[in-house]
């Protein structure tokens, strides 16, 4: 778990629906450090905090308020949680609702930019009733190492709140954009023995671990997992970059995030594209 939460909201409902799931995080550890953070272009008012801040509170948070001005929230975000070096988590919604997530939000360009984990709740998890849970967590991974990197957190994370992990691993990177230039050509056996051996060593840290496998399009098959079997988490590694190569790994990660039902936990990796 991070020693830092960071939670930008807008003063919107929607903003203030990934509380819950905030809530869910400060049970498993109480006292953990919380920053409500409050961006404005025009005007920065501390009052839509409040309420939160004292919701947070009572979960178990340690919350500390800031509030400022900036005509670049995502940047003053990224800039904040770099310095704190904090989870960012935050609703992929906000006042623009879907319009605005669809040409680019602010949640997305945090997903491309951040140094450290983002825990990002699209529109059905903050229109989710009641108290929630982080059961069950799917992780996709496509063989490389690069995909793994986002196991560590998930082994913590699934420590702390007793949760079940489901490793996918899923043979084919081909998209419909671009057909059959991201099949994979490594072979299947190789690609899931690798899995494989990820499975045992997080069965060795004593979590309970299950592997799924399934072929075709990328984005398809991480979405339809997470819906069959109802986790309620997906943790997955993104690779923040430019050009084509954002294209290809990036977006599977921002295409995900638009289409599951549950938050999505993702870090960013540097470094040779698999």
């Amino acid at each position: 778990m991070a020693p830092t939460l960071l939670v930008p909201l807008d003063g919107s409902s929607l903003s203030e629906g990934v509380l819950p799931w905030v809530e869910a995080l400060l049970r498993a550890r109480p006292g953990t450090r919380v920053q409500l953070l409050h961006v404005q272009s025009d005007r920065a008012d501390s009052d839509c905090l409040a309420g939160p801040a004292e919701r947070l509170g009572r979960a178990g948070g340690q919350v500390e308020l800031e509030v400022c001005r900036g005509a670049a929230p995502a940047q003053e975000i990224v800039v904040r949680a770099r310095r704190a070096r904090a989870w960012v988590t935050m609703a992929s919604h906000g006042r623009s609702g879907l319009t605005r997530l669809l040409l680019g939000s602010v949640a997305e360009e945090v997903l491309r930019r951040a140094d450290g984990p983002v825990l990002l709740a699209p529109r059905p998890a903050l229109e989710r009733a009641g108290p929630v849970e982080y059961r069950r967590i799917l992780v996709p991974l496509d063989g490389s190492e690069r995909s793994a990197a986002i196991l560590p957190l998930v082994r913590e994370l699934a420590r702390a709140h007793g949760a079940e992990v489901q490793l996918l691993h899923v043979a084919s990177w081909i998209t419909p954009e671009l057909g059959p230039l991201l099949a994979v050509s490594e072979p299947p056996e190789a690609l899931a023995a690798r899995v494989d051996a990820w499975r045992a060593a997080l069965a060795r840290a004593g979590l309970r671990v299950e592997t799924l496998a399934a072929a075709g399009e990328r984005v398809e098959e991480i979405v339809a997992a997470g819906q069959r079997e109802q986790v309620d988490l997906i943790a997955m590694a993104t690779h923040g970059r430019a050009g084509l190569d954002r294209l290809v790994h990036g977006s599977h990660t921002e295409a995900v995030l638009r289409r599951a039902a549950v938050p999505l936990l993702s870090l960013r990796v540097e470094g040779p594209a698999p």
